[in-house]
């Protein structure tokens, strides 16, 4: 899993589909290297998700230019014994560091609006809540999803104020693990320990 991220430029779907072209770039070395493009997924979420907080004290951060422009690498379904990681997180004292967003991990919920091959610059770009692009190396077209919420109930509130805003009129929630999108034989087992899963429409 790729996971791409940028500083704050002045157009938030540039820094969004910059973020995704960049991942891309990776991804494209990684196949080189022998790994199946079934087993790469990519996200992208442009500025929306920093590591560092883009303004402090209302000046521009240096690191935020250093520390959001970044890929983060995580792993699926591998065994300890066959892969050594190291977390390679950078240390920032907390003024600095952005603490606004919910991370995309353990089971998190997000609303398809649409899938495309171009940029996406509808409405949902005017909104704060956070934008992500989401998908699979090997297909050709892109998930935009809006949101990262941490219940279903939280997940289906959203998509009905989008829909009254005409953002988006035929919305579907998805469910994420640990940032990557459930198959339906996953949502079926987890909805034994986690049954909100039931909900999803």
């Amino acid at each position: 899993m790729l996971s791409a991220h940028t500083s704050k430029g002045p157009r938030r779907e540039v820094d969004l589909f910059s973020s995704l072209k960049n991942t891309e770039k990776i991804a494209d070395f990684i196949k080189s290297r022998g790994i199946s493009p079934e087993r790469i997924f990519i996200k992208a979420y442009g500025s929306d998700l920093p590591f560092a907080k883009h303004l402090v004290n209302g000046i521009a951060s240096n690191l935020a230019l250093r520390y959001n422009n970044r890929v983060d690498v995580a792993f699926k379904d591998i065994p300890a014994h066959r892969l050594n990681v190291i977390q390679d997180t950078p240390v920032i004292s907390d003024e600095f560091r952005d603490q606004s967003i919910q991370p995309d991990s353990g089971i998190t919920y997000s609303i398809k609006l649409l899938e495309t091959a171009q940029m996406y610059a509808g409405d949902a770009l005017l909104l704060e809540t956070p934008l992500k692009i989401y998908k699979q190396y090997s297909q050709n077209l892109y998930n935009y999803t809006i949101g990262i919420f941490s219940s279903i109930h939280q997940a289906l509130e959203f998509r009905q104020i989008i829909n009254k805003q005409n953002i988006c009129q035929t919305c579907t929630v998805l469910p994420f693990l640990n940032g990557v999108m459930m198959t339906e034989a996953e949502v079926k087992k987890m909805a034994e320990i986690h049954p909100e899963l039931l909900l999803i429409k």
